[in-house]
């Protein structure tokens, strides 16, 4: 009698996006406006940005914003609508959250972007 032995390696993850939080929908990369931001109701910045601290920003603020997005590591952004020539970008949210290196917090000119 032989006896076999079987190895099993986890699968590699990288940082990702949340699908969702709160009532706001993981929606994809953006592209920031070519006449400024695409979102400017609020912007914030901080070091410890993740998609949570972003998400309580904008969902605390008067204002019920419909969307936020989250771009360069650490930078949060708030609004209604999106500027003209804020279209989904086919690639570039690649920058993990300063705080929580297993999220993705958009990108160079990039947001990852949510809506409710």
């Amino acid at each position: 009698m032989t006896s076999t032995s079987t190895t099993t390696s986890a699968k590699a993850t990288g940082p990702t996006n949340l699908a969702t939080i709160g009532t706001y929908s993981y929606v994809g990369c953006y592209i920031e406006s070519t006449t400024g931001h695409a979102l400017s109701a609020l912007i914030y910045a901080n070091n410890n940005m993740t998609i949570e601290i972003c998400y309580a920003t904008c969902s605390a603020l008067p204002g019920n914003y419909s969307w936020f997005g989250v771009e360069y590591h650490r930078e949060c952004y708030c609004g209604n609508s999106l500027a003209a020539g804020s279209v989904p970008a086919a690639s570039g949210c690649v920058d993990t959250c300063m705080a929580n290196t297993n999220q993705i917090c958009g990108g160079a000119s990039r947001l990852s972007m949510y809506n409710n």
